[in-house]
Parts: C-alpha cells; structure tokens; sequence
C-alpha cells in the first residue's frame, strides 16, 4: 500500500472534533503526510423575520468567519498551527469532496457516530462522501458507545446559538442572531422530516410564527443514528428573546409524529447572567 501523503480532516466543530482530529493528527505523523482541516458552514436561510432581516449572504459571511476562528483555535489546541485550515460554504458532502479533489488528497478522515453509518458531518448518508471521493475514507467512532435508545421515535434536537452584533442595530430595535441546528435520529425506525414549525417570542412578548416544508430546501430520511446539521437565522426587536418549535416527522409505516425543539433562548452577550 502507497503511503499517504495529503490527509483532508472535515471537522463539524463540535466536541465529538478532538478525539477525530487526534486520530488524523497521529496518521499524519505516522505517514509524515501533510494534514488540512476543513469545516463546511451550510447556511440555510429558511426562517427570514421579515424585510428587516440582514441578508441571507452577510450572516452566511459572518458564520463563515466565526467558524475560521473556531478552526483555527482547534488546529492550535492540537498542535496543528501550521496546518493550513478550509471553511467552505455550501453543502456539506459535495464540498467535502470538492476540497478533496482540488487538493489531491489521497485520505479522508471523518467522524463516525453510534454503529449507523457516518456521524452528522456527513449528512444523513455515508454513501455520497464514501462512493464520491476520490481517495481513502476513514471513520474514526465517537460518541456513546452504548446502545440507542428502545423507543421508535426518538429524535433529538440540539441548537447552538450566536449574536450578530455586526448585522444588528439596536438603535433601530434590530437584533441579528444565527443559529445551528443539529437534528439527529437516535430511536429505532426511519422518519422523514415533513415539515417545521416555528415560535419566535421577544421580550415584549411579540410572538411570530414560522410553518414550512422540510429544511435544506428538501424532507431528508433519517435511519436511525443517522443526521444533519444547518444553519439560519432570525431577527428580534429586543435584546432578549426565546425560541421553540418543532419538526413534523412520518415514520414507514405512515405514522405522523411531533419531533420537540425544546425552547432556547436568544441573548446578546453580556445581558443574562
């Protein structure tokens, strides 16, 4: 077997990042290969508050630096500091493959969650990074290794959070915020996510209501273990604000059921405590 000489590290940022990036960083060194990180921002403007709202491009620019910045941290926390680093914008497996391709890798290293096929980073399904690439994939394990959960329907919903104080004004009663959303099947059966529902609530008790098909401009098809991430954002008018909804679900055999986003909140830094 050739040695490997360029090993790609897509990386979604979260916790689960370091033991991966460890595993890269000891092939790398084992293969003295050069080692490029990458994190791919998949910004989905789906929830717009209105004609006030920024841009859709200005909060998927301002995500793209805020996510730089994380990368690089992590590349430093690792030794990596001379590792050239890649955030994209786009969708998550085609610019995996993209990067992979136009750097000549010849080794991708990725995450692997639960015994279901490749973790978040990959997108509901392993199939379009491992038959799409043009070299090597490797899953490293992360996350529980115990296992799932009984129940048919389990879907569970985290959410990140960040201010956008660059596309606010809060003179005009404008305050920006981008959230992540990671979505994940952790029950036993396959589900579509048919539709959203969203409640935004400001101080003032303002609420607006957003409905609509899907995400990612699609109804992806969870199996279980399986996930994705995206990314948008919405607009209050006051400094503080909450969040909750939830996703419409049909499982195989044509069972509807509710997917909960439990209520998060929306804050400027600096103003709860």
């Amino acid at each position: 077997m050739d040695a490997y000489r360029r090993i790609l590290l897509p990386v979604d940022l979260t916790e689960d990042s370091t033991p991966v990036a460890e595993r890269a960083k000891f092939l790398a060194e084992t293969f003295h290969a050069d080692l490029e990180l990458l994190h791919v921002v998949e910004f989905v403007p789906v929830e717009p508050m209105g004609e006030t709202l920024m841009p859709a491009v200005a909060i998927e620019e301002e995500l793209v630096q805020r996510a730089r910045q994380r990368l690089t941290a992590l590349a430093g926390s690792l030794g990596l500091a001379e590792a050239p680093v890649h955030v994209e914008a786009g969708n998550v497996k085609a610019e995996i493959i993209r990067v992979a391709r136009e750097r000549n890798v010849d080794l991708i290293v990725l995450g692997s969650r639960e015994r279901h096929g490749l973790s978040i980073l990959v997108n509901l399904t392993e199939d379009a990074v491992l038959h799409g690439a043009p070299c090597d994939v490797l899953a490293v394990r992360v996350g529980p290794r115990g296992p799932m959960s009984s129940a048919p329907h389990r879907i569970r919903v985290d959410v990140e959070t960040v201010y956008l104080d660059e596309r606010s004004d809060p003179g005009e009663h404008r305050y920006v915020f981008a959230y992540t959303i990671t979505v994940r099947n952790d029950g036993t059966t396959p589900a579509r996510l048919l539709a959203r529902h969203w409640l935004i609530t400001d101080a003032n008790g303002k609420v607006q209501e957003v409905r609509g098909d899907g995400v990612l401009g699609e109804q992806p098809y969870l199996k279980p273990g399986q996930g994705f991430r995206y990314s948008s954002g919405t607009m209050i008018e006051t400094p503080v604000g909450a969040m909750q909804g939830s996703y419409q679900m049909v499982d195989d055999e044509g069972l509807a059921f509710d997917a909960p986003i439990a209520p998060f909140r929306l804050a400027i830094p600096g103003v709860l405590h």
